[in-house]
């Protein structure tokens, strides 16, 4: 009587557990290799988290594909109906997969308004003997990158460190993407270009164009390991708390994975970088030099240079017309003994000089024409201009570093002669 009772007593039992687990032969979640429960969210297109578009919970494992045993998955005391079994399973196009054991709840298949994944998540699923738990905190956060080196502004040539956070985060680098805010230019990185460290990714910098040089922004296209489908920022955050499992992990599809805005200077012959007195930058279309012919010893024989907005400068000067809307850095540069104004020579010409007196000295004008009228003539408040090459009817070689007051610019010229022919009348716009 008492094996019997006892046998009563345990067939009461797993009755009891096929009412609420599901009577079926497949393997239990404690007899996996490995396992991993990954939770992976779509927001909605308000990209709330307390709003989320679908919630899939999965358990997958390493080892060969087998049958699992039916469970039960909840997020945050929520029931998440399960999808799919797992196994061996066909996919549209007749391919055989092995399928991870996986629950879903959309807003098709559940009630409009599914659970939030904002702050602090608990995720479990059970067979009814075994448990896998985990909680995850932010996981729809935005991440951040952060540039680590080198200082700014970046140039063509530079090692880029940027830093993902937080740190606890897997991810793998398909691809850097960096693109100015103004629109004018992106490149990609990709490859063996791009170098990852855990949480800390590295590159060249690539040469930025002078019509792109100032504010870019840089991003990453990243997969959750190992790759797989990949998107800006898609990422797998560690559990801060994972029981039963061998990892706990979560993927929400649509945070963010950081964008960082850095500095960037061009490189190249006639380059300007940085912001000029209005705010605007300037990018050389032409860079145009001369010698001053005057019956004042203080200017004969000093030298100007221009650059220019305009692609065809030279030719506007020849024809004796000017354009009706230009922007150029003007620079007028001499050599003086003190009585006369000797050829340029390399060295450094310092901005604010009086333009007498031993010593070489710079003036340098922003200059904005509209409408055929000047609208701006702000004169350059300090820095230097260095000639490193000049030939009188050559070119002129050299860089220069200028401040108009709390802005500042620098950059290189390559600049061509320039022969200003005399004309009787003034110059006729167009």
């Amino acid at each position: 009587m008492l094996a019997t009772h006892r046998f009563a007593r345990c067939a009461f039992a797993a009755l009891l557990a096929c009412s609420l687990w599901g009577c079926d032969s497949g393997k239990g979640l404690g007899e996996l290799k490995e396992p991993r429960l990954i939770l992976e969210v779509i927001l909605d297109d308000t990209d709330d988290p307390n709003e989320p578009r679908e919630i899939e919970i999965s358990v997958d494992y390493a080892g060969e594909c087998v049958e699992l045993a039916s469970a039960k998955a909840k997020l945050n005391g929520v029931d998440i109906p399960e999808s799919s079994q797992g196994g061996m399973e066909t996919s549209k196009v007749g391919e055989e997969y092995c399928a991870p054991k996986s629950f879903r709840l959309n807003q098709e298949n559940g009630s409009k308004r599914l659970p939030s994944v904002d702050g602090l998540v608990s995720v479990r699923v059970s067979d009814g003997e075994t448990s896998f738990e985990a909680q995850f905190d932010g996981i729809c956060e935005d991440r951040t990158l952060v540039l680590r080196s080198p200082a700014q502004p970046l140039k063509g040539g530079d090692e880029v460190e940027l830093e993902w956070l937080p740190a606890s985060d897997e991810f793998e680098v398909i691809k850097v993407w960096i693109e100015s805010l103004n629109g004018a230019w992106a490149t990609k990185i990709l490859g063996e270009a791009v170098r990852q460290e855990g949480n800390r990714i590295f590159f060249t910098m690539p040469e930025v164009p002078a019509e792109a040089a100032g504010e870019l922004q840089v991003y990453m296209y990243t997969s959750p390991p190992p790759p797989g489908t990949w998107s800006p920022g898609s990422f797998f955050a560690k559990a801060s708390k994972c029981e039963g499992a061998s990892a706990c992990l979560a993927n929400c599809i649509d945070a963010s994975g950081g964008v960082v805005v850095v500095v960037a200077n061009a490189t190249g012959a006639n380059v300007v970088n940085g912001a000029l007195s209005d705010g605007s930058r300037l990018v050389v279309g032409s860079a145009l030099h001369s010698a001053v012919e005057s019956d004042d010893l203080g200017y004969a024989g000093s030298v100007t240079m221009m650059l220019s907005d305009l692609a065809q400068a030279c030719e506007l000067i020849g024809a004796n017309t000017i354009a009706s809307e230009s922007r150029s850095l003007g620079f007028q540069l001499f050599n003086s003994d003190g009585t006369k104004n000797l050829p340029l020579v390399p060295g450094e010409y310092t901005v604010g000089g009086e333009g007498s007196g031993a010593g070489r000295f710079a003036e340098v004008v922003f200059l904005k024409r509209e409408a055929c009228n000047p609208v701006f003539d702000d004169p350059a408040t300090g820095g230097t201009v260095t000639v490193s090459a000049s030939s009188a009817n050559g070119t002129l070689e050299g860089s220069f570093v200028l401040s108009f007051g709390e802005r500042s610019v620098s950059g290189n010229f390559l600049a061509e002669h320039c022969p200003r022919p005399e004309f009787e009348g003034p110059p006729v716009c167009q």
